[in-house]
């Protein structure tokens, strides 16, 4: 559920309620509470991976159950505002600086972002994302995308430096680095639309006057439904 608003400075400020909802778990689900202490020994030996396996056994093992119950979703509020800025006389180069913040609205989790993305005239943006959370864990983001109208694929990582830190410790031999932790994270994906453009009733550039859209043809081309 999402809500926009545009003021008179030309400030989009955005409020979406996302990912709110529950999961059924079947009957045959495991339940187990982790309310008790296990000691790991001869972690310096051979066998020190079984030692952990069966320690880990007997903590799970403890109070075990299988039942049926429902848990809820990760739900979020997220506020946002951006502004966009031209950088030249042309309209070539777009500015357009997003502050985001994002609440878990049943648990404790807040992030805050600034997406910083430039758009060179219509089709490609570049997007730099710095973001911050509750567990004092700062992020530094980069995509690369191509849209058009009905067509955009992009690259990108959620995760630069840590995905830099690594690649430059595996370079050198090692993957041990000495930041937080080490990982890496890269994304691609792509999406294609289908249909018109979402226009305001009012100001449409279109009149609907019967037609069958992209689904419609496909439905009658297969099904013989013409009228």
């Amino acid at each position: 559920i999402g809500s926009s608003y545009i003021t008179d400075s030309k400030i989009v400020v955005q409020a979406n309620l996302k990912d709110v909802g529950f999961i059924h778990w079947y009957s045959f689900s495991g339940i187990s509470n982790f309310n008790a202490t296990e000691t790991i020994q001869k972690l310096s030996a051979r066998t020190r991976e079984d030692s952990i396996y069966h320690a880990v056994s007997r903590l799970i093992g403890l109070q075990n159950r299988l039942q049926s119950y429902s848990s809820p979703t990760d739900a979020k509020f997220e506020l946002s505002a951006s502004k966009s800025y031209w950088l030249n006389y042309d309209d070539d180069f777009k500015y357009i600086p997003t502050l985001i913040g994002s609440k878990e609205i049943l648990y404790n989790g807040f992030t805050a972002a600034l997406v910083n993305r430039l758009q060179y005239r219509k089709f490609y943006n570049f997007t730099l994302t710095a973001a911050y959370d509750n567990y004092d864990l700062f992020s530094l983001g980069t995509q690369l995308m191509y849209k058009a109208p009905n067509f955009e694929v992009y690259l990108g990582s959620e995760r630069l430096l840590e995905t830099a830190k690594l690649a430059g410790s595996i370079k050198n031999g090692s993957a041990y680095t000495n930041g937080s932790y080490t990982g890496a994270n890269i994304f691609l994906g792509f999406s294609i639309k289908f249909g018109p453009v979402i226009e305001h009733p009012m100001n449409a550039s279109v009149i609907p006057i019967g037609q069958k859209g992209f689904l419609g043809r496909l439905w009658a081309r297969l099904f013989k439904t013409y009228e």
